[in-house]
């Protein structure tokens, strides 16, 4: 299992935040890879991701999320091609901490693809806690 991180500054509430991340809706707008949700339950959902580098580059994962006292986890699985993706985010003050994990077919090659992805949600979950933080 691969895994990345990266940490950023927000000045926000924290449940507000939290209720964004938790949200599916949002799931698109905050991870580049997420293409298409479709909600299941209350705690799952179905997304169509887009895996850069891997021979099926879309994939329909079976999504469980969890809300956290302190962050939010998004923990996908998928059979074709068997594929573990968690995206978390941890709020710890005023740092927020996003996670990626991946477990699958082509993982050498994965860890730039998750630098980039994080780099990028970085930069959305930035302007989300601006927009938060005007309401």
């Amino acid at each position: 299992m691969i895994t990345e991180e990266r940490a950023v500054e927000v000045d926000v509430d924290r449940i507000a935040l939290l209720k964004y991340l938790y949200d599916e809706r949002n799931s698109p707008q905050l991870w580049a890879i997420v293409k298409e949700v479709q909600p299941i339950g209350e705690d799952e959902y179905t997304a169509t991701v887009q895996l850069p580098g891997v021979p099926v580059p879309l994939a329909k994962v079976l999504v469980r999320k969890s809300l956290n006292v302190d962050g939010v986890i998004h923990e996908g699985h998928s059979n074709s091609p068997r594929l573990l993706l968690r995206l978390s985010v941890f709020l710890l003050g005023r740092r927020c901490v996003l996670r990626a994990e991946y477990e699958g077919p082509m993982e050498y090659f994965a860890r730039r693809f998750l630098r980039n992805l994080l780099a990028g949600s970085a930069k959305k979950l930035e302007e989300v806690s601006r927009e938060l933080a005007r309401t």
